[in-house]
């Protein structure tokens, strides 16, 4: 499949060969046997219609968490439209998932696969743009396990956290319930030895601290978007995240800055923290920030499953228009 997008990193890590694809408007061709679209409230997840012509998937399912909002509602028949003129079929599962039940929601949409769909050479498409890492990471591990495993081609949509009031975007849940590993990200931790945690950090400062003072782990390691989204978004990251930083009394010289599109440079960081560590320990990856930072970190620990990763679960996940950024990132991954 030709992709006339910029690519901008390139590997085979054991096996797994990845791409890393940059455009601001080129579409993208070909013919896709599986899709996969989360209907979500903010306008930058549709934007992966502009992407397609007619009936470039065979097969699309579409979800839905529940909402009563009437923007969410909107954007579903939208998606149904989009959807019903990409695809041959289009498989609905709408308004009965709880998002907060992780588990089995990953349950139903695997059993939503079509069976024809999962061969050798499949190519499928997913939009991540508007779904939790603790989705988009389950998922990923499930879909690679999958035999014979589908060329996966992952589209993030970079977002615009201006709002119209001219504020920053800086909250995306709200509260604290409980931290967990992500679901198939246990690792094999041993508990007898020390804890090196790999922060990935976002805007929500109050997540970091929290799982910082709550797990207390032996040694922390930092990573932070940079370039980010939008020119000052390392600044947020690190105002946000002030209080944290100040705990571990960490400089700025302390901390890595990685691209927030590059997985591969991702995995590279966190391989060579693994590797300078004077001692065996155990790792555990916790992705606050970008979705490309969280999937560097899933493909990492996926060959290496030893490593655990954390997700912070959130009291209410908050539903805000954000629009599109500059760039939009397709991740081939096969």
């Amino acid at each position: 499949m030709k992709i006339d997008w910029n690519i901008i990193e390139q590997r085979n890590i054991s096996g797994v060969e990845i791409s890393t694809y940059r455009t601001e408007s080129n579409g993208i061709s070909g013919i896709f046997d599986f899709a996969i679209i989360f209907n979500s409230y903010d306008s930058r997840s549709l934007e992966y219609a502009n992407l397609f012509s007619s009936k470039q998937f065979s097969n699309s399912l579409l979800l839905n968490f529940k909402s009563k909002k009437v923007i969410k509602r909107d954007n579903y028949k939208k998606n149904l439209k989009e959807l019903t003129r990409i695809s041959n079929k289009v498989i609905e599962y709408s308004n009965s998932l709880d998002i907060f039940d992780y588990r089995n929601n990953i349950n139903i949409i695997l059993s939503l696969i079509p069976k024809e769909v999962i061969f050798n050479g499949a190519k499928w498409f997913i939009d991540i743009t508007g779904i939790p890492n603790i989705y988009l990471l389950s998922l990923f591990k499930r879909f690679k396990k999958i035999f014979p495993s589908p060329e996966l081609y992952l589209l993030n949509v970079s977002g615009d956290y201006q709002a119209n009031d001219g504020k920053v975007h800086k909250h995306f849940s709200e509260g604290i319930s409980r931290d967990i590993y992500i679901p198939y990200y246990e690792g094999e931790p041993n508990f007898s030895k020390p804890w090196n945690y790999i922060f990935l950090l976002g805007f929500e400062g109050e997540r970091s601290l929290s799982i910082l003072k709550k797990c207390d782990p032996d040694f922390c390691n930092v990573i932070v978007a940079d370039p980010g989204y939008a020119n000052n978004y390392k600044e947020l990251a690190l105002k946000q995240n002030e209080c944290f930083l100040k705990e571990l009394s960490l400089k700025d010289e302390d901390l890595s800055y990685i691209d927030v599109g590059k997985i591969i440079d991702v995995y590279d960081k966190i391989d060579q923290i693994k590797t300078n560590l004077k001692s065996e320990m155990n790792i555990c990856i916790v992705p606050l920030g970008s979705k490309p930072h969280a999937l560097g970190a899933g493909i990492y620990a996926l060959i290496h499953p030893e490593i655990s990763i954390m997700y912070q679960i959130p009291q209410k996940y908050y539903l805000k228009e954000i629009k599109r950024g500059k760039y939009m990132w397709l991740y081939k991954i096969k």
